[in-house]
Formats: structure tokens, C-alpha cells, sequence
């Protein structure tokens, strides 16, 4: 799956051959730290209440596809990069246009080096359609911030585009594409 690519996973070739497993244990337990942080934020800024934004990023982070990503490994990066984005997105309000670039930039990066490609996919197009309901939701703002959003999306897509482009040309060229098969018409 090209960890390789992944920025946070650059941390980990710093250390030993013998500490990669503790090192990689580490990474994960900050990782599920931070999608509770980014999950209270996001439920924060949605909800206006600090007693339910607790309530609701606790759920959302010992729900049962923590533990699906949790037995997948990559994926656990792809569930905290989605809730860091969500949180970005939502708190947009909070902080320059230059941060927000420069963060939701980083986001998307994290989004497209961290998992599958097809998890990225449905990960993208998800996170798509609730972007469309916070932008919809935001009467005056809205174009502004999608086009910082959309910007910002295009960014990451494009520093990360030595790791897709790769898996979507190899993909093309699959002979698991049914392309140019004789069928049973033929």
C-alpha cells in the first residue's frame, strides 16, 4: 500500500530496525489520541455544547470502525486524517485563510498517502458530500470557503500525486479490467 508516502510514517524509519514495531504501536496510540481531540473539535463547532461534543467524540472514537481500522492497519491513518479534515473544515472560522490552506493542505496529503487507494476513493467521496452540507450550511461563507476547501483539496491532490498517479495507471493497465475480453456475445 505505499506506506512509504505517508508523512506521519516518516517518523518511524528515524529509529532502529527493532524499534519499528514500538515506534509504529506509538504512532497508532497518538493517532486514535488525536481523532478524539479533532472528533470533540468538529462536535464542537457542529453542536455548541461542550457536555454533548464530549458525548459524541467518545462514541465516535470507541465506535466499532475505530476497531475496523484498528485491525486494518493503514487504515487507522485514513480514519484520523478524515476527522482532522471534518475538524479543519468546521473551524474554519477560527483561523486565517493561510493557516486554513496551509492545514487542509496538509490534511488532504494525509487523506490521499494513507490507505488504499480504494479506501481513499470512498473516503474522498464521503468526506465530498458532508463538505457539500457544511458549505450549504454556511449562508455568506460558502464560496469563500470552498473555494479555499476546493484549493486546498487540489493542493494535496497534487503533492500526492507521486503515489496515485503510479496505482491508478497500474490499475489501468490490470488485466483485472474487463476491456477488449470476448464475451459470451462475441
Amino acid at each position: 500500500w505505499n506506506m512509504i508516502y505517508y508523512p506521519l510514517n516518516w517518523l518511524v524509519f528515524l529509529f532502529s530496525d527493532k524499534s519499528v514495531l514500538s515506534v509504529l504501536t506509538l504512532r497508532t496510540f497518538i493517532e486514535v489520541f488525536l481523532t478524539g481531540l479533532c472528533a470533540y473539535g468538529f462536535f464542537f463547532y457542529e453542536l455548541r455544547d461542550r457536555k454533548w461534543a464530549l458525548f459524541c467524540s467518545i462514541c465516535y472514537q470507541l465506535c466499532s470502525l475505530l476497531i475496523f481500522t484498528l485491525s486494518v492497519f493503514p487504515a487507522i491513518s485514513l480514519y484520523f486524517s478524515m476527522t482532522f479534515f471534518l475538524y479543519l473544515l468546521w473551524s474554519l472560522s477560527a483561523r486565517r485563510m493561510l493557516y486554513n490552506y496551509i492545514l487542509l493542505t496538509l490534511a488532504s496529503v494525509l487523506i490521499f498517502t494513507s490507505a488504499n487507494v480504494a479506501f481513499i476513493f470512498y473516503a474522498v467521496l464521503s468526506l465530498s458530500v458532508v463538505s457539500l452540507y457544511r458549505f450549504l450550511s454556511l449562508k455568506k461563507e460558502g464560496t469563500k470557503t470552498f473555494a479555499l476547501a476546493a484549493v486546498s483539496v487540489l493542493t494535496g491532490f497534487l503533492i500526492s500525486a507521486v503515489r496515485l498517479l503510479p496505482c491508478f495507471w497500474g490499475i489501468s493497465g490490470s488485466n483485472r479490467m474487463v476491456e477488449n475480453y470476448y464475451t459470451l456475445h462475441d
